[in-house]
């Protein structure tokens, strides 16, 4: 069902999805599910059509490998929160942008300061 959706919403005019993010309830799923959620997007998106996973995690490894996995999958950019098992400063938030980088695809940084504690001031 989920890439008959993704399917639809390209037919509607929609340029890209952003699966896993916090209404994906990203934090619930196993890595398998992600995975899974990400090939299914990738696998009924047209050409030109960005699929742009959220790669959030509790901290910068595990981020980085979501990150790898939507690279090698063919994603064309992810979409992270800061690290969110603790209140990080900017020197963290930092470094964790820049593991997640590591892995070869644009980042595009979600805030989400509810969620993480973080907020991604626009100085950082």
């Amino acid at each position: 069902a989920f890439g008959e959706n993704v399917a639809w919403l390209a037919e509607q005019g929609l340029h890209g999805v952003a699966p896993n993010g916090s209404l994906g309830e990203y934090q619930t799923l196993t890595y398998e599910e992600r995975d899974r959620v990400v090939e299914t997007a990738v696998a009924n998106a047209p050409e030109g059509f960005t699929v742009m996973p959220g790669v959030g995690a509790y901290g910068a490894i595990e981020a980085r490998r979501h990150a790898r996995f939507a690279k090698d999958a063919g994603c064309q950019a992810v979409m992270c929160l800061p690290p969110n098992a603790y209140r990080a400063d900017d020197r963290a938030v930092l470094e964790h942008y820049a593991m997640v980088a590591s892995a070869g695809l644009p980042v595009t940084a979600y805030n989400n300061p509810i969620d993480t504690k973080v907020d991604l001031r626009p100085e950082l």
